[in-house]
């Protein structure tokens, strides 16, 4: 199922048509000739309006420890209200040049807690080149800027680590050779927390992947490996740890983040998968080496009556080497709060433009715990839909 609504806008191709031309030089070996033109622009629009409940929803924890038990901040739950545009553009020419264009907005508004209502906004960008039978490149870029509203003091809470803006670009190649497709990148990004005391950074990343995928009589088998590579660049300075004391040096924050992930699929009546994720980020800073790992389960079927269901379950466990994580217990994530967590959904087709969502979630301790607990439920209903010529 996909999430779609309808909203029926007159747009003008010949305008985008003009812009996308001047993408075209950009992998063209020869001159722009006329079966370089756009021959198919594809314009979209969705929007999803949902209604849902937070049951934790500044994120607290509690902390334990031999003395005392304290929270971070109070556990509180409300209701919220969260609507979604996005615009989207792709074109493909008759020669060897695809592209596309995606620009969303988001916002969160809380009943109550005012101070965690959010503003997203998000732009994305790609063209990609055929070259040859066997091989594309491309070309990608990308840019998201999180703002949370409320009262002045919310950036010296820990739940101001989800107020940032990130942004990056990179290239991209890819090699087919029977039922295997080979993938190298490289990218630069930054990350930049609007919270003081969350350090910014920027980074370069490599990436080398392959995925096989084999044709059977009811459904594919697919297989995923890779390797990614990032060097951060922090804009703060390296802590070192002596004794008891916690001090800062004289050099800047740098470190080495390697990710090791496979997987495995069937895509058939029933989606099955399952995949593995290993992290290790060696850092020059104290307090901020360490190991984690990941397993994700994910299963989708269509049930009866056109109603479709998904379950999405993700286990994770850290090792922390300096024996304390000095950024703090939750960093920056976007789907699943660093945190083992279920997601189970619900949805169906109203009609060829609208679709509907019911859904459930939680999100526990991962599995090192660290001498904290962390629980948070949502449960939201959403009506999306798309238009499109």
């Amino acid at each position: 199922m996909t999430n779609r609504f309808v909203f029926s806008v007159p747009i003008r191709t010949e305008h985008l048509r003009a812009v996308i031309l001047l993408l075209i030089p950009l992998f063209s070996t020869h001159p722009c000739r006329a079966s370089d033109r756009p021959e198919h622009v594809h314009l979209a629009l969705k929007a999803s309006l949902s209604s849902l409940y937070d049951s934790n929803v500044h994120r607290a924890y509690r902390i334990d420890n031999e003395n005392k038990t304290m929270y971070t901040d109070k556990v509180s739950g409300d209701v919220a209200a969260r609507m979604i545009l996005q615009g989207l553009a792709s074109f493909r020419t008759s020669t060897s040049l695809r592209g596309n264009l995606a620009y969303t907005v988001g916002f969160k508004k809380f009943a109550r807690f005012t101070d965690e209502d959010v503003l997203v906004n998000k732009l994305e960008a790609g063209v990609w080149a055929n070259l040859g039978t066997r091989s594309v490149m491309g070309l990608y870029g990308s840019f998201k800027d999180k703002d949370q509203r409320g009262r002045e003091e919310v950036s010296s809470r820990l739940p101001g680590a989800r107020d940032y803006r990130r942004g990056g670009a990179g290239i991209r190649a890819t090699t087919f050779a029977g039922p295997l497709r080979f993938n190298i990148g490289a990218g630069y990004s930054f990350l930049d927390h609007k919270p003081r005391e969350f350090t910014p950074y920027s980074n370069q990343s490599y990436t080398i992947s392959f995925e096989s995928i084999y044709l059977l009589a009811k459904g594919e088998f697919r297989i995923k490996a890779g390797y990614y590579f990032s060097r951060l660049f922090y804009k703060g300075m390296a802590y070192t740890e002596k004794g008891n004391t916690i001090s800062e040096m004289s050099v800047h924050r740098k470190d080495s983040l390697h990710v090791l992930e496979a997987s495995t699929a069937w895509h058939g009546p029933l989606l099955i998968e399952v995949g593995y994720r290993f992290w290790l980020n060696q850092s020059n800073s104290a307090g901020e080496t360490f190991q984690a790992h990941s397993v994700r389960l994910t299963l989708s079927a269509d049930l009866f009556a056109n109603v479709g269901a998904r379950l999405i379950c993700n286990l994770k466990l850290k090792k922390l080497v300096d024996g304390f994580y000095l950024s703090g217990v939750l960093p920056l994530a976007e789907e699943d709060e660093n945190q083992n967590s279920v997601l189970a959904v619900l949805d169906t087709d109203l009609s060829d433009d609208i679709s509907v969502e019911l859904g459930f979630a939680y999100y526990g301790n991962e599995l090192s715990k660290g001498g904290y607990s962390f629980s948070r439920s949502l449960a939201f209903l959403s009506m999306t839909g798309k238009w499109g010529n």
